[in-house]
């Protein structure tokens, strides 16, 4: 009746957002990260206002005018607080790794731990195959192997 019609009309008017979340996703920004973060990305913002006020006056960036002196200044700050935010990230991340593998050790969890130092390491999978290798090839190179290593001791 009535419910199944509101039920449908809810459903298609205010449809479930769904949010994934990747598994291979290390890093866990810290509130100090999220915070410079936000300051480059203001700076940036300021920065390319300030450009574009800047060339938009018809300055051919001498670098003695207002405009550009302000604009530098900016463009300076900026790189220096995006360099603090990249290392700032980079500890961040390595400490988030190593306190994954101390919660993974202490479970016992050798899996997770090897899954960690693989997604830390960024190793990618391999694509090999040995669908089509000789087997003959396989057996003599092993079979050989002790006999190689003897001669050459």
């Amino acid at each position: 009746g009535l419910s199944k019609h509101l039920a449908s009309a809810y459903d298609l008017n205010f449809p479930f957002k769904t949010i994934t979340t990747h598994s291979k996703f290390i890093h866990k920004p810290s509130a100090e990260l999220l915070a410079l973060i936000k300051c480059t990305n203001s700076l940036y913002k300021k920065f390319k206002k300030l450009l574009n006020d800047r060339n938009s006056h018809g300055c051919n960036q001498c670098g003695t005018c207002d405009r550009c002196i302000r604009c530098n200044n900016v463009w300076d700050l900026y790189k220096l607080k995006r360099n603090l935010r990249n290392k700032l990230a980079k500890q961040c991340k390595r400490d988030n790794v190593i306190n994954d593998l101390k919660v993974k050790s202490a479970k016992n969890d050798l899996k997770g731990i090897w899954k960690t130092i693989k997604l830390a390491s960024n190793l990618s999978t391999s694509t090999e195959s040995f669908n089509d290798a000789d087997p003959y090839n396989f057996n003599e190179h092993f079979a050989s192997i002790g006999t190689s290593i003897q001669n050459a001791v």
